[in-house]
C-alpha cells in the first residue's frame, strides 16, 4: 500500500482532491456495489483509472475515493457513464448531505472582519444564478493561505467551501444565494462589478479591531511585500515596500485614510498604497500582521537578512511546503 503522496508532482494534484462539492445530487449504492460499478466501467471501457479520472476531469484521488467508497458517487458522472454502459446494480438517488439549506451570519468578529478583507481583495461576489463567493489565490505560492481561508471559512459559517484547481489558481467556492445577500446587504459587498463600487463597511472602519483584521485580510490577498531599488534615503534605508493593489481609487483613498488613522505614513497612487520606511514595515507587522505564510516569510527573510526574496525564488521551497502542509491534514493511502 503506498501513500498517496508519495506519487505527488503537483500541488494541484492534492488541491483538486479536495473538491467538497455544496451542492450535489448523488447515486447512493448498496454496500460494495459503487465499486463492483466502477469496476465494471473500466473493463467495458479498457480505460486505466488516470484515463479515465482525465476524461471525467477529476483527479485521480477523487475517483479512488468513490472506488474506496468513501464518497457516494455524483450523478453528473453516473449519467456520462450511463451513456456507454447500462447499470445492472441496484441504486438510489439522493441530495448530498452537506448540501446548504440555511446559513446564520456570524456577530461581527475579527475573524469574519479579515474574511470580509479579503474578499475585498481577490474575491467575489455573485447574487445571479448561480449564487456563489468566491476567492481566488495563486496555485502555488498562495496555496497553504487557501487552506487557512478554508478553514476561516468553516469556522464562521459551518459549511465547507469548495476548493478548486484551475490552470495557474487556486479558487474558494461556495453556493448559495442566502449567504450571497447577507454579506452584501449586511457589509455593503458589491455583487457582481467591484470597481468603484467597493467601501470599508462602516462597522468595520469604527472599529479598531475589526479594522485591523480587515486590512489583515485585504493585504494577504490584494498586497504585496517587495523590493524596493530607488535611491531616495528612505527607500535605501528601508529596501522594500509594504503595498495594498486596487483599481477601485475611492476605495484606496479609504485604505490610505485608514492606514493613517492608524499611524503609519503612506504614499498613494492611482493603483496602490505603499509604506515605505523600515520602521513602518515593521510596525505593519506586528500591528496588522498577516495571515498569509508568503508574506511572512518574505518578512522573517528581510529581517534576518535585509533584503526580500522575488515572488519567482519561492516557487520551488513553496512547492514543498505546500506538499508538507497538506500532509499534516490527513494520512491518506491508495
Amino acid at each position: 500500500m503506498r501513500k498517496w503522496y508519495a506519487l505527488l508532482t503537483d500541488p494541484s494534484e492534492v488541491y483538486k482532491d479536495l473538491f467538497i462539492f455544496s451542492f450535489m445530487d448523488i447515486v447512493q449504492f448498496e454496500k460494495g456495489k459503487q465499486r463492483a460499478y466502477l469496476r465494471q466501467i473500466k473493463s467495458t471501457l479498457n480505460l486505466s483509472w488516470d484515463q479515465i479520472a482525465h476524461d471525467l476531469n477529476i483527479s485521480k484521488f477523487s475517483l479512488y475515493g468513490y472506488l474506496r467508497e468513501d464518497r457516494d458517487l455524483p450523478v453528473k458522472i453516473y449519467d456520462y457513464f450511463s451513456k456507454i454502459y447500462s447499470n445492472k446494480f441496484s441504486h438510489t438517488l439522493a441530495h448530498a448531505k452537506n448540501s446548504p439549506r440555511s446559513i446564520t451570519l456570524p456577530p461581527l468578529s475579527e475573524h469574519l472582519a479579515e474574511f470580509l478583507g479579503a474578499l475585498a481583495g481577490d474575491g467575489h461576489l455573485r447574487i445571479k444564478h448561480p449564487a456563489m463567493i468566491c476567492i481566488v489565490t495563486h496555485k502555488i505560492t498562495d496555496c497553504d493561505y487557501l487552506l487557512h481561508l478554508s478553514k476561516l471559512f468553516s469556522d464562521l459559517f459551518h459549511y465547507q467551501p469548495t476548493i478548486a484547481f484551475q490552470k495557474n489558481t487556486i479558487r474558494l467556492k461556495f453556493y448559495s444565494i442566502e449567504l450571497a445577500e447577507k454579506l452584501s446587504t449586511t457589509y455593503q459587498l458589491p455583487a457582481g462589478k467591484k470597481k468603484h463600487n467597493l467601501h470599508i463597511p462602516q462597522q468595520i472602519l469604527h472599529n479598531r479591531m475589526y479594522l485591523l483584521a480587515y486590512l489583515r485580510g485585504l493585504f494577504d490577498t490584494d498586497g504585496s511585500f517587495t523590493r524596493h531599488h530607488k535611491s531616495t534615503r528612505t527607500h535605501k534605508e528601508s529596501g522594500g515596500i509594504v503595498e495594498i493593489c486596487s483599481l477601485d481609487r475611492p476605495f484606496l483613498l479609504e485604505v490610505d485614510i485608514a492606514l493613517r488613522s492608524l499611524g503609519f505614513t503612506t504614499s498613494v497612487g492611482d493603483k496602490n498604497v505603499k509604506v515605505y520606511s523600515r520602521k513602518e514595515i515593521d510596525w505593519f507587522f506586528a500591528l496588522i500582521g498577516s495571515s498569509n505564510p508568503k508574506h511572512l516569510f518574505k518578512y522573517w527573510y528581510y529581517r534576518r537578512y535585509g533584503t526580500i526574496p522575488l515572488t519567482i525564488e519561492l516557487t520551488d521551497s513553496f512547492v514543498h511546503r505546500c506538499s508538507i502542509l497538506i500532509l499534516m491534514h490527513g494520512d491518506f493511502i491508495l
